[in-house]
């Protein structure tokens, strides 16, 4: 599951997530597609707008209790925009019980 997002250099660069499995088994070279969104509150006026809109397809190798990093694709501006990020997984081939989605404001 999705278990963080962060601003990956600031002020200006991409939004990353972070996967994390809670097993029982390991997952080898699994594709996960991942599609965050990013809304953003202009810090000067205000006024919330839709962001940017990435799906990326990544590779995650975990045994239970590892986490990963990846990069969303989303970029970022934190000297004019806050935002509100959302990461869900699109499809995954297996079955946690867990969340696949997962939102972070960032101010």
């Amino acid at each position: 599951e999705i278990t963080d997002i962060y601003p990956g250099g600031q002020p200006y660069g991409q939004f990353w997530f972070r996967i994390t499995n809670h097993g029982p088994g390991n997952m080898v070279n699994v594709q996960v597609r991942v599609n965050c969104v990013a809304d953003r509150l202009d810090k000067n006026n205000g006024v919330w707008s839709l962001g940017d809109s990435k799906t990326v397809t990544v590779k995650a190798t975990l045994q239970p209790g590892q986490t990963q990093a990846f990069p969303s694709g989303v970029s970022l501006d934190s000297n004019t925009f806050s935002y509100n990020v959302a990461c869900t997984v699109q499809s995954a081939p297996w079955e946690d019980g867990g969340p696949n989605n997962y939102v972070e404001f960032v101010p």
